[in-house]
């Protein structure tokens, strides 16, 4: 349970950041370890979760166990041509597009890949969760409007079920479809930033949990986090190398899981410092 030792409560905030199949479980790991360690993360006063930090935040917040994300079950099949995706990212280092006309842009090869029916990543979901309602907590759950390029935040007040909420902000370009949810189309609510950490500024302490720092940029609005302290946990070089160059060779997803729950003895010290928990 998170308690604080000042007089005055301070808000904590979870932000997971997104992931691929084999470090998801590095995440699961990470995070099993640290409840096996009393540090019960689905506790924080507020958790925003991106792409596959999505997965976990609902997991978290629904009593749904973590471990269900690992294996073949939880995983979407390997992209036909991983170059697909690879490509339609590729529009982010474009010159002369700012961030919306990038995402815009990257939306539309998304609808061209036709990478399967949308309704059947949404089944998943709610097969994952065992429900489509949000949870009576601050979760926010991103992805992003093609039709806008905008980043948005649903939470239990929008028009999405929980699981069109996780759909939409696991739907990588190439690999799975746009999710349709109120007349607009959404996907990866990583693509432009993997952890969208600004969206938590509103805390005094936020703990990122970045599983793809060492992949992905962050943009300047993740430094915007007004007066909060940031804690940041990310994979090590040992996690790195057991994890692999193949964010789809499930076999190291194991190793990866072992990683996490390693570091986690180390990251429930850290936070302990903090009189978190």
């Amino acid at each position: 349970m998170i308690e604080t030792s000042s007089a005055a409560p301070r808000r904590i905030a979870l932000v997971l950041g997104g992931t691929g199949l084999v470090r998801m479980g590095w995440l699961v790991g990470l995070v099993h370890g640290l409840a096996d360690r009393g540090v019960h993360l689905g506790e924080a006063d507020q958790i925003v979760g991106t792409s596959g930090g999505a997965l976990v935040a609902a997991m978290l917040t629904t009593q749904g166990d973590v471990m269900w994300l690992l294996g073949p079950d939880a995983s979407p099949a390997p992209p036909a041509d991983p170059q697909v995706t690879a490509d339609a990212l590729a529009v982010l280092g474009e010159p002369g597009l700012d961030l919306t006309q990038a995402r815009r842009k990257i939306g539309a090869k998304a609808v061209a890949a036709a990478s399967g029916d949308p309704h059947q990543h949404v089944a998943r979901m709610r097969a994952l969760t065992g429900t489509a309602r949000w949870p009576q907590r601050d979760l926010v759950i991103t992805a992003i409007d093609i039709d806008t390029g905008a980043l948005h935040g649903w939470t239990r007040d929008g028009a999405a079920s929980l699981p069109e909420a996780m759909a939409a902000s696991t739907s990588v370009p190439g690999l799975l479809p746009p999710i349709p949810i109120d007349n607009h189309c959404y996907i990866d609510g990583g693509v432009g930033s993997s952890i969208n950490a600004h969206l938590a500024a509103a805390a005094d302490l936020i703990i990122i949990i970045e599983a793809v720092a060492d992949e992905f940029p962050h943009l300047p609005t993740d430094q915007d986090l007004g007066r909060a302290t940031a804690v940041t946990l990310v994979p090590d070089s040992a996690a790195i190398a057991a994890c692999g160059a193949d964010s789809f060779d499930l076999t190291r997803q194991p190793a990866a899981y072992n990683a996490g729950l390693r570091q986690s003895e180390d990251a429930a010290q850290r936070l302990r410092r903090l009189d978190l928990f």
